[in-house]
Protein backbone atom coordinates (compact mmCIF):
# COMPACT_ATOMS: atom_id res chain seq x y z
CA UNK A 1 0.00 0.00 0.00
CA UNK A 2 2.45 2.40 0.75
CA UNK A 3 4.56 1.74 -2.42
CA UNK A 4 1.31 2.82 -4.12
CA UNK A 5 1.16 5.88 -2.29
CA UNK A 6 4.81 6.31 -2.94
CA UNK A 7 4.16 5.18 -6.92
CA UNK A 8 1.23 8.11 -7.23
CA UNK A 9 3.26 10.82 -5.45
CA UNK A 10 6.08 10.11 -7.88
CA UNK A 11 3.92 10.26 -10.91
CA UNK A 12 1.95 13.59 -9.56
CA UNK A 13 5.52 15.29 -9.23
CA UNK A 14 6.68 14.15 -12.73
CA UNK A 15 3.80 15.09 -14.53
CA UNK A 16 3.89 18.74 -13.15
CA UNK A 17 7.38 18.88 -13.99
CA UNK A 18 7.04 17.77 -17.53
CA UNK A 19 4.40 20.18 -18.13
CA UNK A 20 7.02 22.50 -18.81
CA UNK A 21 10.00 19.93 -19.48
CA UNK A 22 9.05 17.39 -21.21
CA UNK A 23 11.21 14.51 -22.31
CA UNK A 24 10.51 13.05 -26.00
CA UNK A 25 12.87 9.98 -25.64
CA UNK A 26 14.98 8.46 -23.24
CA UNK A 27 17.66 6.17 -24.47
CA UNK A 28 19.16 3.87 -22.05
CA UNK A 29 23.02 2.72 -22.66
CA UNK A 30 23.17 -0.36 -20.35
CA UNK A 31 25.39 -4.08 -21.42
CA UNK A 32 23.17 -5.62 -18.92
CA UNK A 33 19.78 -6.45 -20.81
CA UNK A 34 18.07 -7.16 -16.98
CA UNK A 35 19.14 -3.58 -16.00
CA UNK A 36 17.83 -2.02 -19.23
CA UNK A 37 14.21 -3.81 -18.78
CA UNK A 38 14.31 -2.99 -15.08
CA UNK A 39 14.47 0.78 -16.23
CA UNK A 40 12.88 0.24 -19.14
CA UNK A 41 9.56 -0.60 -16.69
CA UNK A 42 10.10 2.40 -13.97
CA UNK A 43 10.42 4.85 -16.44
CA UNK A 44 7.23 3.62 -18.02
CA UNK A 45 5.40 2.91 -15.17
CA UNK A 46 5.92 6.59 -13.71
CA UNK A 47 5.58 8.64 -17.01
CA UNK A 48 8.71 9.56 -17.21
CA UNK A 49 8.37 9.42 -20.94
CA UNK A 50 6.17 7.53 -23.52
CA UNK A 51 9.28 7.20 -25.58
CA UNK A 52 12.37 4.74 -24.28
CA UNK A 53 14.92 2.63 -26.40
CA UNK A 54 17.54 0.77 -25.17
CA UNK A 55 21.02 -0.63 -26.70
CA UNK A 56 23.58 -2.77 -25.29
CA UNK A 57 26.83 -0.18 -25.84
CA UNK A 58 28.42 3.21 -27.02
CA UNK A 59 28.77 2.02 -30.97
CA UNK A 60 25.01 1.09 -31.28
CA UNK A 61 23.80 3.90 -29.22
CA UNK A 62 25.86 6.28 -31.99
CA UNK A 63 24.26 4.37 -34.58
CA UNK A 64 20.73 4.97 -33.08
CA UNK A 65 21.07 8.91 -32.24
CA UNK A 66 21.87 9.07 -36.36
CA UNK A 67 19.20 6.90 -37.42
CA UNK A 68 16.95 7.87 -35.05
CA UNK A 69 17.37 11.43 -33.72
CA UNK A 70 18.88 13.34 -36.12
CA UNK A 71 17.21 15.84 -38.61
CA UNK A 72 17.03 14.33 -42.10
CA UNK A 73 16.99 18.02 -43.63
CA UNK A 74 20.17 19.01 -41.64
CA UNK A 75 22.17 16.24 -40.81
CA UNK A 76 24.27 16.37 -37.37
CA UNK A 77 21.36 18.52 -35.56
CA UNK A 78 18.79 16.46 -33.59
CA UNK A 79 15.39 17.34 -34.40
CA UNK A 80 14.09 20.53 -32.76
CA UNK A 81 12.23 21.07 -29.59
CA UNK A 82 12.85 17.77 -28.69
CA UNK A 83 14.20 16.98 -25.73
CA UNK A 84 16.13 14.05 -25.18
CA UNK A 85 18.03 12.40 -22.63
CA UNK A 86 20.62 9.30 -22.01
CA UNK A 87 21.21 6.70 -19.80
CA UNK A 88 24.86 6.04 -19.98
CA UNK A 89 26.57 3.05 -18.47
CA UNK A 90 30.23 3.42 -18.06
CA UNK A 91 31.57 -0.54 -18.16
CA UNK A 92 30.46 -1.59 -21.39
CA UNK A 93 31.90 -4.03 -24.19
CA UNK A 94 32.74 -2.62 -27.90
CA UNK A 95 32.78 1.22 -26.78
CA UNK A 96 32.52 1.97 -23.21
CA UNK A 97 30.55 5.22 -21.65
CA UNK A 98 33.76 7.33 -21.90
CA UNK A 99 34.44 5.97 -25.52
CA UNK A 100 30.84 7.03 -26.22
CA UNK A 101 30.89 10.69 -24.87
CA UNK A 102 34.34 11.12 -26.69
CA UNK A 103 32.34 10.44 -29.74
CA UNK A 104 29.08 12.63 -28.64
CA UNK A 105 30.73 15.47 -28.34
CA UNK A 106 31.99 15.29 -31.84
CA UNK A 107 28.08 14.90 -32.99
CA UNK A 108 27.24 18.57 -34.12
CA UNK A 109 24.57 19.65 -31.42
CA UNK A 110 25.05 17.23 -29.15
CA UNK A 111 24.11 19.80 -26.24
CA UNK A 112 20.74 19.35 -27.03
CA UNK A 113 21.13 15.78 -25.89
CA UNK A 114 21.29 15.53 -22.15
CA UNK A 115 23.19 12.49 -20.75
CA UNK A 116 23.23 10.86 -17.31
CA UNK A 117 26.05 8.33 -16.33
CA UNK A 118 24.37 5.63 -14.67
CA UNK A 119 27.12 2.69 -13.30
CA UNK A 120 27.42 0.29 -10.67
CA UNK A 121 30.96 1.58 -10.37
CA UNK A 122 32.26 3.65 -7.26
CA UNK A 123 35.49 3.88 -8.71
CA UNK A 124 36.79 8.23 -7.91
CA UNK A 125 38.89 7.58 -11.13
CA UNK A 126 35.58 7.17 -13.07
CA UNK A 127 34.12 10.07 -11.75
CA UNK A 128 36.95 11.57 -12.56
CA UNK A 129 37.69 10.48 -15.79
CA UNK A 130 33.61 11.36 -16.42
CA UNK A 131 33.89 14.96 -15.54
CA UNK A 132 36.57 15.65 -18.55
CA UNK A 133 32.92 15.42 -20.86
CA UNK A 134 29.47 17.28 -20.40
CA UNK A 135 27.36 15.31 -17.97
CA UNK A 136 23.86 15.89 -16.39
CA UNK A 137 24.46 13.67 -13.48
CA UNK A 138 26.47 11.05 -12.76
CA UNK A 139 24.10 8.13 -10.41
CA UNK A 140 24.81 4.84 -9.22
CA UNK A 141 22.40 1.98 -10.66
CA UNK A 142 19.62 1.17 -10.02
CA UNK A 143 17.25 3.47 -10.62
CA UNK A 144 15.29 4.75 -7.89
CA UNK A 145 12.24 7.08 -6.23
CA UNK A 146 15.06 9.27 -4.95
CA UNK A 147 16.86 9.28 -7.75
CA UNK A 148 14.28 10.15 -10.11
CA UNK A 149 13.71 12.78 -7.87
CA UNK A 150 17.01 13.91 -8.17
CA UNK A 151 17.20 13.57 -11.93
CA UNK A 152 14.12 15.56 -12.38
CA UNK A 153 15.28 18.27 -10.68
CA UNK A 154 17.98 18.59 -13.54
CA UNK A 155 16.48 17.92 -16.83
Amino acid sequence: MLLNHRLVFIMSFISKSFRTKPLTHILLVDDEPNINYLHEMLLQQIGFTHAISAVTHGEEALDFIHQQWMDAKIKGIPSQGAKKLILLDIGMPVMDGFEFMEALIHIKGYQHISVVILTCSSNPMDLQKARMYPFLDFLEKPLGEEKLHHLLEKV
